[in-house]
C-alpha cells in the first residue's frame, strides 16, 4: 500500500456539525472541490432577518435623505444602513464557509 504524499487536517472557520461528506475515499478531488458540508443551523433564518433589517434601514435612510434635501431634517441613518449591510455580508460569509473545500488535488483516504 502506498503512503500518502501529504496529510491534511481540516481547518474550519465556522463551528458546526458535519451534515454531508462528499469526498469519497479513493475518489480524485481537485483543489477547491467541496468535500464536506456543515449544518447551516439557524444561519439562513438569521440572514433573512438581517436582510429585512437592511431593507428597513435603507428605507429609513432614503426617507431621511429625501426630507433633508427638501430642507426639513438633516440626513441621518447612514451608519445604521451600513451596519445592517455589514451584518448581511457576515452571515452570507458564514453560510459560504459551511462548504469545506479540498485544499489541494488528491485522493481522500484514511
Amino acid at each position: 500500500m502506498e503512503k500518502p504524499h501529504e496529510k491534511f487536517l481540516f481547518d474550519c472557520r465556522n463551528s458546526g456539525r458535519v451534515s454531508e461528506i462528499l469526498g469519497i475515499e479513493g475518489q480524485v478531488v481537485a483543489m477547491g472541490d467541496v468535500i464536506a458540508r456543515l449544518d447551516i443551523d439557524d444561519r439562513q433564518v438569521r440572514l433573512e432577518k438581517a436582510k429585512a433589517k437592511t431593507a428597513e434601514e435603507n428605507r429609513k435612510y432614503q426617507s431621511s435623505k429625501n426630507l433633508g434635501e427638501k430642507g426639513y431634517i438633516a440626513k441621518a441613518g447612514v451608519v445604521e444602513a451600513l451596519a445592517a449591510q455589514a451584518e448581511d455580508k457576515q452571515i452570507e460569509l458564514e453560510i459560504e464557509r459551511t462548504n469545506i473545500q479540498a485544499a489541494f488535488n488528491g485522493i481522500p483516504g484514511r
